[in-house]
């Protein structure tokens, strides 16, 4: 398949078949748009979840840091070893359940949400100045065709 930019210099040389290419062009850029709008609601959503999961994680540290204080306290007070044991464990579990959740919200946005980012912001960007740059063309074409059938039909007459 083409690209956006090598069927707009096959217009822009005139090896395109006038409307039909301009037609496929615009069809592309308005493809392009669509792109730009889903991928910036995946960024924007992905962002959303990764802030929700960091303040999930804090709340569950705190949750943490308090289970650890009431283990310790029952291990200092030699209360009910094995309630302090099996508590410990939940500790462990659960310090191990924040971490994986840090880390995928980590990798999520360094290895989807910013590569995503980049993307919008410069290839998608590029898009648009190269579908504008088209339309400035398209543009001069168009009158300078229009002035060349007027001269034409002139000097007929």
């Amino acid at each position: 398949m083409r690209t956006l930019r090598q069927k707009l210099s096959t217009v822009v040389e005139g090896s395109g078949s006038g409307h039909a290419s301009n037609d496929v062009i615009d069809e592309d850029f308005q493809r392009l748009e669509e792109s730009r709008a889903c991928l910036k609601e995946i960024t924007r959503t992905g962002a959303k979840y990764c802030k929700a999961v960091e303040n999930e994680v804090e709340e569950g540290n705190a949750f943490l840091t308090a289970m650890k204080d009431y283990s310790n306290r029952l291990n200092a007070k030699a209360l009910d070893p094995s309630l302090a044991d099996s508590l410990g464990l939940a500790v462990e579990m659960l310090d191990f359940v924040l971490q994986q959740r840090r880390q995928t919200a980590a990798q999520l946005q360094a290895l989807l949400l910013e590569p995503l980012q980049q993307f919008i912001h410069v290839d998608l960007n590029e898009g648009r100045t190269v579908k504008k740059n088209y339309d400035h063309v398209k543009q001069d074409y168009e009158s300078i065709n229009a002035r060349v059938k007027d001269a034409s039909a002139k000097s007929k007459v």
